[in-house]
């Protein structure tokens, strides 16, 4: 599922040519910071000047999850002013080449523009609820219960902006309008037709994402069946809840191999009294709570793996690493592991490093006192 929420974006980027262009000066000035350490050292001196938490310029739109892009649109807006005062040093420096200093010039011409941070502002916002979508998917209580609800919130969401502007936007044209500045940067004041064509173009896109996303997440196939399930979208009349979702629970029993006739009848008591869960109908529930709606699990289980398999673990045997990945994605986490008991089994077996205290004896007797404050020191290193 969050892989289609990135191909509906990507959708609306070939759909909306402004939007394309956006996304191409993005990746220009992500290229301009990115293959030269001279850019970004001078970033980094020129956001100190003006006090700005300077943040990573990254990629838009690529392949990666949606909150990465939010994270790269949110770092442009907050390094806005370190990004413009560098360029307009980098555009004044004789000691650059001319290719270079025209191109700095032109970045910046564009970054200062008010066309330009009025659609930063309505990606901004955009992304803002697309990455909410996106978290939400890669959390572990996600279910295709309640899959399509959140889905169907995002679209409603995002419709809503096509007459009312967002958080980031409404922020942006207060601020403007009271000092034609956006952060220190003077803004020239846009004529009567950037205005309109804004207007004509912000509702184009969060049409084009909401259209996107509604193909995207057709109720078809597993989530539409699980959606009977959730007692919200029941009927309120009695005579038509009754009936309701019998043939959508009659394909989920026959896809899970379950017992139709059970299930029905349990699904039926279940309608009246909701507290009444049967054992066949309490198993289909929980089999598809747990049935997996992303990818999420499967990318933190290749992250484990790349963390303890790694260059200086090499020679580890399949039934180790297996263990430890089995611990690293389904234990509990360190801080609730209560290490003091086994550290001191293990020290009373007399393993220590050489350069460490004597903590055990010729009997085998472990001073408590001495092993205490060892396992101390190692908690803090």
């Amino acid at each position: 599922m969050a892989h289609r929420l990135e191909l509906a974006i990507h959708s609306t980027v070939k759909e909306i040519n402004p939007v394309g262009h956006f996304q191409i000066l993005l990746d220009s000035l992500y290229a301009f910071y990115s293959r030269s350490p001279k850019n970004q050292r001078e970033l980094e001196q020129h956001a100190n000047d003006v006090a700005v938490e300077l943040l990573k310029v990254g990629c838009v739109f690529d392949v990666r999850w949606v909150f990465s892009s939010f994270r790269a649109v949110r770092a442009l807006w907050r390094d806005h002013p370190a990004l413009c005062k560098h360029l307009q040093a980098a555009a004044d420096d004789s000691t650059r080449s001319g290719s270079d200093r025209a191109k700095c010039k032109g970045l910046l011409s564009k970054l200062a523009s008010w066309h330009f941070l009025t659609e930063l502002a309505m990606v901004k916002d955009a992304l803002r609820l697309l990455q909410e979508l996106s978290l939400y998917l890669q959390r572990e209580r996600a279910s295709a219960v309640d899959a399509l609800f959140q889905v169907e919130a995002l679209v409603k969401s995002v419709l809503a902006y096509k007459s009312q502007s967002g958080p980031t936007m409404q922020k942006f044209l207060l601020n403007f309008n009271d000092t034609m500045m956006f952060k220190g940067t003077p803004i020239a004041e846009p004529t009567g037709k950037q205005i309109s064509d804004f207007d004509t173009l912000c509702k184009r896109f969060y049409q084009s994402v909401a259209d996107n996303i509604s193909n995207r997440f057709s109720e078809t196939g597993l989530l539409s069946l699980a959606k009977v399930l959730c007692p919200s979208v029941w009927p309120e009349d009695e005579t038509a809840k009754m009936l309701y979702g019998d043939k959508e629970l009659t394909a989920l029993a026959k896809l899970l191999g379950l017992n139709v006739p059970a299930a029905l009848a349990e699904f039926r008591e279940h309608k009246i009294n909701t507290k009444r869960v049967g054992k066949t109908l309490r198993q289909l529930k929980q089999t598809v709570e747990i049935f997996p709606i992303a990818s999420a699990e499967c990318e933190r289980g290749f992250s484990a793996m790349n963390l303890q398999h790694t260059a200086t673990r090499n020679s580890l045997l399949i039934s180790t690493v297996s263990s430890l990945l089995m611990i690293h994605i389904n234990g509990p986490p360190l801080a609730f592991w209560p290490v003091t008991k086994y550290v001191m089994s293990w020290l009373k077996k007399g393993r220590h490093a050489a350069t460490d205290k004597k903590l055990v004896n010729r009997l085998g007797q472990c001073n408590p006192a001495i092993a205490h404050a060892y396992f101390s020191e190692l908690r803090v290193q």
